[in-house]
């Protein structure tokens, strides 16, 4: 019989904690060690206990010792949630009690997780502002350059809207072998290095790829796609992320995470324009024109 998951419950609100308290006792596969309402709470049960999982809101997730499982929990939605999350390492991010019976299967399969992995790889992510700007074409053309030069690489489609790379490649729609990031970033709390490396689909060019969603398919969570990321630094030499046009929330999030940053654009007007708007909104100083 498998061992219950021993969680430190982190939560400010005593009315949800309680509710989530008795949600987990009634699995009978998890187990609340300890609970904290402040990040000295939380991080003092973490050490002392070593629980094989926090569950905590956003806010507190930074508490969380390096090394120790976290997952987060919050009322909705929100950019800001997301981010405390995505900043604190999180393996996953849910809604309460909106998502109540995935948070509670996430923690049954949750008993004796591995620790976080350590990156060793470049990041670098491919952005464009518009579409036709050679987004695509520079990605896959970097990653092939990478991998002829001796190096390991793995281009990763984070693009929610499209499937640019898969077309470019020439991956049709089930193609065999074909793996795309929703399938991945499913069994991301148990995604080793190894196992990426034989989910990828490996390019004649030496390169391995992860394709965005295919048709049909609904968008992946940033913090599972953080730890598709997240493993795929920790196994190759450099990791390619193709990103999605324009500067949404999420694309943001790759580009402040990633160690170099592309950024594409056709000799026009608007595109010169979208890019100084992405420069300026990443917090990077343009120089003046010359006279």
């Amino acid at each position: 019989m498998q061992k219950p998951t021993r969680v430190v419950l982190a939560l400010d609100a005593p009315d949800v904690s309680d509710e989530i308290v008795h949600a987990l006792d009634r699995s009978g596969g998890a187990q609340v060690v300890a609970t904290a309402t402040d990040v000295r709470q939380l991080t003092e049960a973490a050490r002392q206990l070593e629980p094989d999982l926090v569950l905590a809101e956003p806010r507190l997730a930074g508490g969380v010792p390096p090394g120790v499982a976290c997952i987060t929990i919050a009322s909705r939605e929100s950019v800001a949630a997301l981010r405390a999350a995505i900043e604190a390492g999180a393996a996953a991010f849910f809604v309460w009690p909106l998502e109540r019976d995935e948070l509670v299967e996430r923690v049954r399969r949750s008993a004796g997780r591995p620790t976080a992995l350590e990156r060793s790889a470049t990041v670098i992510a491919v952005h464009a502002s518009r579409g036709g700007a050679g987004c695509t074409f520079l990605a896959t053309h970097l990653a092939r350059a990478i991998a002829s030069s001796g190096r390991t690489c793995v281009l990763i489609d984070v693009d929610p809207d499209g499937d640019d790379v898969a077309t470019a490649l020439g991956v049709g729609q089930g193609a065999e072998g074909i793996h795309p990031i929703t399938d991945v970033a499913a069994v991301a709390e148990e995604l080793t290095p190894d196992a990426l490396r034989d989910a990828a689909w490996v390019h004649p060019g030496g390169f391995h790829v992860i394709v965005a969603p295919r048709e049909g398919e609904g968008p992946v969570g940033a913090i599972e796609a953080r730890r598709v990321i997240d493993v795929a630094a920790a196994g190759f030499d450099v990791v390619v992320l193709h990103t999605a046009r324009g500067l949404g929330d999420t694309t943001r999030m790759w580009l402040d995470d990633a160690d170099l940053v592309y950024e594409v654009l056709t000799l026009d007007i608007g595109s010169f324009r979208g890019t100084t708007r992405t420069m300026h909104r990443v917090g990077v100083e343009l120089d003046e024109p010359r006279p």
